[in-house]
């Protein structure tokens, strides 16, 4: 018999980012599966646009930590604040790769999903 045993990821210092003047909080961590899931929605891109908005909102819905989601949900949606695509997609980005675990700069062959 084979065994392996592997360790689970917890992020060693919160994450957090700001748009503008406001500040908001992320949940501790994400499931592994929650970043596969946006992984996999989110390869739509260009051709399926509404494809990769619900993937970059899913994520962020989950990743953002819940007292501040609402708050964050209205900031996003006033057009007075300017809250571009691109902006709530390198949010995605950014938390995506700070609650994964996955240091790009050392993922090495072994680590990286195939794709």
């Amino acid at each position: 018999m084979s065994t392996k045993t592997f360790s689970a990821y917890v992020p060693t210092e919160p994450v957090e980012f700001n748009i503008g003047d406001e500040h908001f909080n992320c949940v501790g961590m994400l499931p592994g599966v929650a970043l596969l899931d946006f992984m996999s929605s989110a390869g739509g891109g260009e051709e399926n646009p509404a494809q990769m908005a619900a993937a970059v909102m899913g994520l962020l819905r989950q990743a953002i930590a819940p007292e501040d989601l609402e708050r964050f949900e209205a900031y996003i949606s006033d057009p007075a604040n300017g809250v571009s695509v691109s902006v709530l997609s390198e949010i995605a980005g950014y938390v995506a790769d700070k609650l994964s675990g996955v240091d790009p700069t050392k993922q090495s062959a072994t680590t990286s999903l195939p794709g």
